[in-house]
């Protein structure tokens, strides 16, 4: 059987568990038949553990684990950038990548070929999983300059991408509003803050029209 097959083959599986009507043994007694796979890259860069963490596959990320899959693979792909912790979609999940050793990667900015799971998240305009990764960081009592940087990576890349949703969640956030208002709009181009500011005109929460006026106004 040739890579491609493989890879292929290693597919299947992965859209075994995209699909909630399987069952997790059901895919791992299909693993086990095709143990081949365990040790093999997908098309996507990353392996069949990854993608168990991906959709949410707690037993059948354990199950690949107990197999020999490597658990610690990276993949800068652009949609993972980084170890399995940037693909865990739930409290649970993360813990049990902590568990077996994974560590956060310490890095806030998309130019790089890993970033911090938060960074990813607000990439993706998913701010409930921005708030879980700060909220394990705070409770893990996290160094405040280690604290600042992922601050500030959020808001940049919620500015950069300038979505309603990114530009609430910076709004409603007394953290990330300061780091914008202190330390990034005075030194922004005129042009992203113009950009910024025609973003923000879509926000309807009137609860938030006293932050907008404010960066709303003259430098």
């Amino acid at each position: 059987m040739t890579d491609g097959e493989m890879r292929l083959k290693g597919q299947e599986i992965v859209n075994m568990m995209k699909d909630i009507t399987i069952s997790d043994n059901v895919i791992i007694e299909q693993i086990k038949e095709r143990d081949f796979l365990v040790g093999i890259k997908l098309m996507s860069g990353r392996n069949l553990f990854m993608e168990a963490v991906n959709n949410n596959r707690l037993i059948v990320a354990k199950a690949l684990k107990g197999m020999g899959a490597d658990v610690y693979l990276k993949c800068d792909g652009s949609l993972t950038l980084g170890n399995a912790l940037n693909l865990a979609k739930s409290s649970e999940m993360i813990d049990y990548l902590h568990e077996i050793g994974l560590e956060v990667i310490d890095k806030f900015d998309m130019k790089e070929k890993e970033v911090h799971p938060a960074i990813l998240w607000a990439k993706n305009n998913k701010f409930d999983m921005v708030d879980l990764w700060r909220n394990k960081a705070i409770s893990a009592n996290t160094d405040q300059n280690f604290m600042h940087d992922l601050n500030m990576g959020i808001v940049k890349q919620i500015t950069m991408m300038n979505q309603v949703d990114g530009l609430v969640y910076l709004l409603k956030d007394d953290a990330l509003y300061s780091i914008y208002m202190n330390e990034i709009r005075p030194n922004v181009s005129d042009d992203a803050l113009k950009m910024t500011k025609k973003g923000l005109k879509a926000v309807q929460d009137l609860s938030l029209a006293d932050r907008i006026k404010e960066i709303g106004k003259k430098r």
